[in-house]
């Protein structure tokens, strides 16, 4: 099994730019489980929201007790889940069930006592909660501690004795920090960055899950960074990604995307109509590919310059120049999630319209969940052998559709027998109404009669695409569908 936690200490996520950049790590990251600490949510109904907007299927939530604390745990359909015992302000407890007699692990989302008198009571309850189970156990979260003095950079040094408290329950418990790639501190402030924020698991739990990586991200809007843990048994591979063109409705919003379709659909081609018409889509495809890229992608690699710039500054010790700087580039930040949003908006208009929701969160989760059930895994051939490379996918689907529509032998006696018992009931006059061409009115009818932003083909242009653009290709497309069907090329 191999799947993505997504955790953060937000410090209220009702703040509408903290919201944006959950959404933005949710998009990136494809989290299975997403752990929020300090939601600062008082009311139940607030909190279904979130999870509404969000998208996920299902939630549990503890409440905060004004404007502090507050946790919650979201998940879909895709992970089984149950809650252990009732939520306190400290954990969430579940395990997770990979179904079909796999493994059954444990998972709890942490929050130290904020008060140093108090934290003694966190180090209790994390020995009580390593007493009640034995499943193979993970612990992540906000634990208010460090475990060495050199998780803390600048400041007033940590008392000792506060040190060897939390490591002496992660002893008891036979936790083992996991470690981390990426920036040595999860909060700041203006004169201190410490490593606050970490995982922790048993050694069944390391053992069954040998290739996870716990990365720190970059910095987003809180002075908490948010954290992924990638869970694995196996070494993640990764696979070369072939971009895919796919024409989007929010294009034609903008003047630039119809001039492109007019110029490159007015430049000469010679052939017969399916080809002039192929090779118009593919040259207007690759023209509003290059668009789009210089349009759209210049804000992505902002983000990502932008992320990576405060990233840096989390490392250095803080002075007044660089707290400025990070002060610039947190605004820059969340103007580029704001321009990301209204993109996202843009893109899913017509879906939100249609489920009452106008969230980008919510959109994101829906795309990737109908991604997820569409995947093939892979695929059995003829002779049993499991197939999952590209090669041996295409293989087993082409033999397959070529046996169901192979002719079979047929016995000609038998056939003309049987038609010859059949009474016509289509007349002449039908039969030369059915047999006339289309009209290009019935043509376009069939066209308009799809659902705009549905079932793109293999070239990435939806109906929507042929809709929008009529008046100027219609004739190209009526005469290609005639060609087709009078001459099967």
């Amino acid at each position: 099994m191999a799947m993505n936690v997504l955790f953060w200490n937000c410090r209220g996520i009702c703040n509408p730019s903290t919201r944006r950049a959950l959404k933005m790590l949710i998009s990136q990251h494809k989290p299975k489980l997403v752990f929020l600490i300090e939601t600062k949510i008082r009311e139940r109904e607030e909190f279904n929201r979130l999870q509404r907007n969000l998208g996920f299927d299902h939630a549990e939530g503890v409440m905060s007790v004004g404007l502090a604390g507050g946790l919650g745990l979201f998940w879909n359909d895709d992970v089984t889940i149950t809650i252990r015992q009732p939520s306190t302000a400290r954990f969430i407890d579940a395990v997770v069930d990979e179904g079909d007699g796999l493994l059954r692990w444990r998972f709890t989302g942490f929050y130290g006592n904020p008060s140093a008198a108090d934290r003694h009571e966190s180090w209790d309850l994390l020995r009580g909660l390593s007493d009640d189970d034995s499943l193979p156990w993970v612990v992540l979260g906000d634990f208010n501690e460090i475990l060495l003095a050199s998780e803390k950079l600048d400041g007033r040094p940590r008392p000792e004795s506060q040190m060897r408290g939390f490591r002496e329950a992660l002893g008891y418990a036979e936790l083992v920090d996991l470690g981390y790639y990426g920036c040595p501190f999860t909060w700041s402030d203006s004169e201190t960055k410490v490593r606050l924020d970490r995982v922790v698991a048993t050694a069944e739990w390391s053992d069954s899950f040998g290739h996870s990586r716990v990365i720190h991200l970059p910095p987003s809007k809180s002075d908490h960074i948010p954290i992924l843990l990638c869970i694995s048994a196996v070494p993640v591979v990764s696979q070369k990604r072939y971009h895919r063109f796919k024409f989007e409705s929010m294009w034609l919003k903008h003047e630039e995307c119809h001039e492109i379709v007019q110029q490159q659909w007015q430049r000469p081609v010679l052939g017969h109509p399916m080809f002039l018409v192929s090779k118009k889509i593919a040259r207007t495809s690759i023209a509003l590919d290059d668009w789009q890229r210089s349009v759209f992608g210049d804000r992505q690699k902002a983000i990502s310059e932008t992320r990576s710039r405060l990233e840096e500054l989390l490392c250095l010790s803080a002075t007044p120049e660089l707290l400025a700087e990070r002060g610039t580039l947190m605004a820059r930040l969340e103007s580029l999630l704001s321009e990301e949003e209204l993109y996202w908006s843009q893109r899913a208009k017509v879906s939100w319209l249609k489920e009452g929701d106008r969230n980008t969160g919510f959109f994101h989760r829906k795309a990737s969940n109908r991604k997820r059930k569409n995947f093939i895994g892979g695929l059995y051939d003829d002779a049993g052998n499991w197939k999952e490379d590209d090669d041996g996918l295409e293989n087993v689907v082409v033999n397959y559709f070529e046996k169901i529509y192979k002719a079979g032998t047929v016995d000609g006696g038998a056939l003309e027998e049987t038609l010859q018992a059949i009474s016509p009931s289509v007349t002449d006059e039908m039969n030369i109404s059915l047999c006339s061409q289309y009209s290009c009115q019935e043509v376009k009818e069939a066209l308009f009669q799809m659902y705009p932003t549905k079932s793109p083909g293999p070239d990435g242009m939806p109906p929507l695409f042929f809709q929008h653009y009529w008046e100027s290709i219609g004739d190209d497309i009526t005469a290609a569908v005639h060609n087709f069907l009078q001459t099967d090329c």
